[in-house]
């Protein structure tokens, strides 16, 4: 069935016409828009690409910057990582130095410590004048000289041991007076103790090739002046550990240790004694003592006798010199005895009245032969004149003074010279003498003024009498140059012994 069209009525085409006039003014409304915000785009388009180019030269630049900072950064860490390895190295090889070198230190003071005997010491001085050895060990002879080095090396390492002590050198020195220990053991009724004495002393001295007993000759100052230097040699040696010192009867070394306390080395120092009586000097300065039983005489040794002077004197005490002459001359008014005989002395001395001393003060105080007075000199040298010595031979070194010799000058040219008398023999003019008394002489002094005393002739020689003190005078009885005197040629020689050698050629 066929459909019939009709054209459309004048309002619908009116309708339809200004719908599309709608559109149109809309369409072109809306391209209107779309060039104003195209037009806003290209502006925006335009900002953003100069700011692109701002951001880019700004990236640019940090870029740049960043990267020199990294290289700088990875060159600091390379230089670092390289300084760390050179440090490493440089530690490594310092530390390979430093152990190289305290090993070669370590054997150098080893070797030094080799050479110089051992790394420390202990040092053992004792007086054997007033520490006397047990008379069961002097009896027994060589046997006994050992046993006694035995008893005492092991009573020093029993001393050391706790302390951890233990890698020593024993050192041990013994200084006495032979003849006059001799004589006391004599005179104390130890007859064994006597005979064996010797051998006793070869016996220690091969005990061990650090044990050492020296007879310094007879006079108590020989040995006293010997332990004073050993102790303070000794004490003040860095090698050595502990200083066992064995004069504890005799306050005489009370100094000697005094200073050794002052200086610090109060820990180095041990008593050794030997009787069971300490001096009480000695006794109050609080060191540790070692007491080795059945090594020494506990109690002093008891003489038989003595001369009335002699009772006088209190257990131990010992007379000066000067004063010992004194003493010798009052008693050679009671008894005729020769002083070199002791058993002669012991049958005229008395009993005994008061408490024992030493045998040291039994053998100074032996009432020598009596002899007359020496007779008086004069003298330009440094003798006074017109003194009468009470002995006529050369006592033992005495330290009254406290002034020092200059080494290099003469004594004759001291000013002033040592009183020639005062120091050999006695001077009776005491403050009043021009010559000094205050001298601390050496050895090598009182052989120089022994010297210049022979220079000096005897006045009783030169009057062709007999010099009562013969050989002990210590003045000279000839010319010491003989025939080779210049003075002698020219006439001129004081000695008249000096002249009848040369008339009788």
């Amino acid at each position: 069935m066929e459909t019939t069209t009709f054209p459309p009525s004048e309002l619908v085409v009116t309708a339809r016409h200004n719908a599309i006039q709608q559109h149109l003014h809309d369409l072109s409304f809306e391209v209107i828009n779309l060039a104003d915000r195209e037009r806003d785009y290209i502006r925006t388009i335009e900002d953003l690409k100069r700011d692109l180019t701002v951001y880019k030269t700004t990236w640019d630049a940090f870029s740049r910057d960043r990267d020199l900072a990294l290289r700088d950064r990875e060159t600091a860490v390379r230089e670092k990582e390289t300084a760390d390895i050179e440090k490493q190295m440089a530690s490594q090889s310092f530390e390979e130095y430093k152990r190289r070198a305290e090993s070669e230190k370590e054997q150098f003071i080893k070797e030094i410590q080799k050479l110089q005997g051992s790394e420390h010491r202990a040092i053992c001085v004792i007086d054997g004048d007033g520490t006397i050895f047990a008379p069961e060990l002097l009896a027994a002879g060589q046997e006994g000289g050992r046993s006694a080095a035995r008893l005492l090396t092991e009573a020093v390492r029993g001393h050391l041991q706790p302390s951890g002590l233990e890698r020593y050198q024993l050192l041990v020195y013994i200084f006495y007076n032979r003849r006059g220990l001799v004589d006391a053991l004599g005179l104390g009724k130890l007859p064994d103790a006597r005979g064996g004495f010797d051998e006793f002393v070869v016996g220690f001295n091969q005990a061990g090739g650090r044990f050492l007993m020296v007879d310094v000759g007879s006079g108590k100052d020989e040995a006293d002046a010997k332990l004073r230097v050993y102790l303070e040699d000794n004490v003040r040696s860095p090698q050595t550990l502990k200083v066992f010192f064995g004069g504890c009867h005799d306050n005489g070394y009370l100094n000697s240790l005094r200073s050794a306390i002052t200086d610090g080395f109060r820990d180095k120092l041990v008593l050794l004694p030997g009787y069971d009586e300490v001096a009480s000097g000695i006794a109050n300065l609080g060191l540790p003592s070692l007491l080795v039983p059945g090594l020494f005489m506990r109690q002093k040794i008891i003489t038989v006798g003595r001369s009335p002077t002699m009772a006088t004197q209190s257990a131990g005490e010992a007379l000066s010199p000067r004063r010992q002459a004194k003493h010798t001359a009052s008693a050679s008014h009671d008894a005729d005895v020769d002083s070199s005989s002791s058993s002669a002395a012991s049958d005229v001395w008395p009993p005994l009245l008061t408490s024992p001393p030493t045998y040291k003060a039994a053998l100074q105080h032996a009432p020598p032969k009596p002899r007359p007075a020496m007779p008086s000199f004069k003298s330009s040298s440094s003798v006074s004149e017109d003194d009468s010595p009470i002995e006529g031979h050369r006592i033992l070194p005495r330290k009254t003074g406290t002034r020092r010799t200059i080494p290099t000058l003469p004594l004759s040219k001291h000013q002033p010279p040592p009183c020639t008398l005062f120091y050999l023999s006695e001077c009776n003019r005491g403050a009043e003498c021009k010559y000094s008394h205050d001298y601390i002489l050496k050895p090598e002094n009182y052989d120089e003024l022994t010297r210049n005393a022979k220079r000096v002739p005897c006045v009783t020689t030169n009057k062709g009498d007999n010099c009562p003190w013969g050989d002990n005078c210590i003045y000279g009885h000839k010319c010491p140059d003989l025939t080779r005197c210049s003075f002698l040629r020219q006439g001129r020689c004081k000695f008249i012994a000096g002249e009848s050698i040369l008339f009788h050629r």
